[in-house]
C-alpha cells in the first residue's frame, strides 16, 4: 500500500460499513474504493425507501421486503453514465429474479416508472441514457457522495415508524 493511502478496510470503518467481507470483495464498484462505498448506501437508500413506500418490485409487482430488493437500475448500470449511476428515478427495488434473471423485466418497470413518478420518467430517463456521452459528469470526490448517501439512508431509517 503507498504511503498516505488507506486501506480498503479501514475506508469502510470510517464510512460505517460493517465489514461483512473483506475489503473490494464487498464492493460493487472497486476503483475508487469510495466509489463503492457511495453504491453500498444508495442501494441501501433505495431498497429501504420502495420497501417503505411500495413493499413491491417495481418490474413484476411481487411483494419484496428490503432484505429480499436489489437496487436495480432502469438504464443500464454497466455503461449510463455518472448521472444515471446513482439517480433516484433510473434506479428502484426490484425482485433478484427480475434484475438479474427476467430477460423482459424493462417492460414493467417502464410501465412502473410512469406510475410512481408520473408519465413520461421512463422517456425522460431514456432521452438521459441516449445524452449520457454529452454533458460528462466528473465526481472529483466520491467519499463526499458516499457520506451523502449514508446521510439519506440514516434520515431515511429514523423517519421508519416502529411496527
Amino acid at each position: 500500500m503507498k504511503k498516505g493511502k488507506k486501506s480498503v478496510n479501514t475506508l469502510m470503518r470510517e464510512y460505517g460499513m460493517p465489514n461483512y467481507k473483506s475489503g473490494r470483495q464487498a464492493l460493487r464498484y472497486k476503483s475508487p474504493p469510495e466509489k463503492g462505498i457511495a453504491w453500498y448506501w444508495f442501494s441501501y437508500y433505495i431498497r429501504l425507501r420502495d420497501a417503505m413506500m411500495w413493499g413491491k418490485c417495481i418490474s413484476c409487482g411481487k411483494p419484496v421486503t428490503f432484505d429480499e430488493m436489489d437496487a436495480g437500475h432502469f438504464a443500464p448500470a454497466e455503461n449510463c453514465g455518472l448521472a444515471l449511476l446513482m439517480d433516484e428515478k433510473n434506479v428502484n427495488g426490484e425482485c433478484s429474479h427480475c434484475n438479474a434473471w427476467d430477460p423482459v423485466h424493462l417492460w414493467g418497470y417502464e410501465k412502473n416508472l410512469d406510475i410512481r413518478y408520473g408519465a413520461g420518467t421512463a422517456n425522460f430517463l431514456k432521452e438521459r441514457y441516449e445524452k449520457r456521452n454529452v454533458n460528462i459528469i466528473q465526481i472529483k470526490n466520491w467519499g463526499e457522495v458516499a457520506l451523502y448517501w449514508k446521510q439519506k439512508y440514516e434520515k431515511l431509517l429514523k423517519s421508519q415508524k416502529p411496527l
